[in-house]
């Protein structure tokens, strides 16, 4: 007589090849009734570029490829199942060895520390409207450098970006949603080693933001 519970979970059928000798990068945005639970899966490659800021301070950047973007969609009465969430991380960091997962505080400790347990560098991090607006600042300069790939053909994740807005200091959505937009901008921040670096407000390529060299 107990109710049926339903939830909404995932396999895996296939991933995009590693590039050997490329470190990888995830950041998990949880969500469970009402938004997504998104990860995004990302690594660097040699090539970066040079920038000058607003400041004239030179910042580095490194071409970041966003291998994919998954997302676990709630529906009425069908939460996210974090079980199979977790089982499909773990399966994606022993595939890529990745090198570090990273994820929104809120509903992610469980994530955390089961990935702790195999050895892995796992770690929460703030979302707050600063750190936001600087994540999204960042890689609003590696599209206007020509740094970063998408996935080929993946048409939510582009009309997230596509739509993102800022206002009154905070990172805002249009018609469509933000989740897999938030977990790129925190994947791409990571993979460059941002988030070894005390959070600052990195201008807009509009402010000043300029190539000084080609790439390298």
């Amino acid at each position: 007589d107990s109710p049926v519970r339903r939830y909404v979970t995932r396999e895996l059928e296939s991933l995009p090849p590693a590039v050997e000798g490329r470190p990888y990068f995830m950041h998990a945005d949880p969500g469970v009734v009402k938004d997504s639970f998104t990860i995004a899966v990302a690594h660097t490659m040699p090539e970066t570029k040079v920038v000058t800021q607003a400041k004239g301070d030179a910042l580095e950047i490194p071409r970041v490829v966003v291998d994919f973007v998954l997302s676990w969609d709630p529906r009425p009465n069908r939460p996210v199942d974090y079980l199979n969430v977790d089982e499909v991380i773990k399966q994606i960091v022993k595939f890529y060895g990745i090198k570090r997962f990273t994820a929104d505080r809120w509903n992610s400790v469980h994530t955390i520390q089961t990935l702790v347990e195999l050895g892995v560098d796992a770690s929460d991090m703030n979302f707050s409207n600063p750190d936001q607006l600087a994540m999204y600042r960042y890689l609003r300069l590696c599209f206007y450098n020509d740094m970063i790939s998408l996935a080929p053909g993946d048409e939510p994740t582009q009309n997230e970006l596509k739509f993102i807005k800022q206002k009154d200091g905070k990172i805002i959505h249009d018609i469509y949603g933000k989740d897999r937009a938030d977990a790129v901008a925190a994947v791409v921040w990571n993979a460059a080693g941002r988030q070894y670096s005390k959070v600052r407000a990195l201008p807009f390529p509009s402010e000043g933001a300029r190539a000084t060299e080609g790439p390298r």
